[in-house]
């Protein structure tokens, strides 16, 4: 859980163990834990910051957001996001900026995992992450 540091002479940070995240687990296989938010043990409205976490040969589902734009850091594994029909391979260390209304989603190869924080700006909102049928 979320732990004041103001004891150790430093204000207004805290200390978020991912350990202590449950995570929000999709349809697609991955799990989200979202450490930094609008619903997070650290609350925060301007942006947000989540990890997720892919298992091999897995596929995010294709969505977009209407006022919100994210960062994809990439922290471990690799794969493929698309972006408005554009692939860009990926691997630990890479970054990938989706823009508001850009059609995306993420895909790990078969024989790794792919694992990156979501940085969004404003936080993110469920009611903003829409998938198209």
């Amino acid at each position: 859980m979320a732990s004041s540091l103001a004891s150790h002479g430093v204000s207004n940070m805290k200390r978020v163990r991912l350990s202590d995240i449950i995570p929000i687990s999709g349809q697609d296989e991955c799990e989200i834990f979202e450490i930094v938010g609008k619903h997070a043990a650290v609350e925060q409205r301007e942006y947000s910051v989540a990890k997720t976490v892919m298992p091999s040969n897995t596929k995010t589902v294709q969505h977009y957001h209407d006022h919100t734009e994210e960062l994809y850091v990439v922290t471990g594994g690799c794969g493929t996001i698309v972006v408005d029909g554009k692939s860009i391979d990926v691997s630990a260390g890479d970054t990938v900026l989706i823009e508001i209304g850009e059609r995306h989603f993420a895909m790990s190869h078969h024989d790794s995992g792919l694992e990156f924080l979501a940085i969004s700006m404003p936080a993110y909102d469920i009611a903003n992450f829409i998938v198209e049928e």
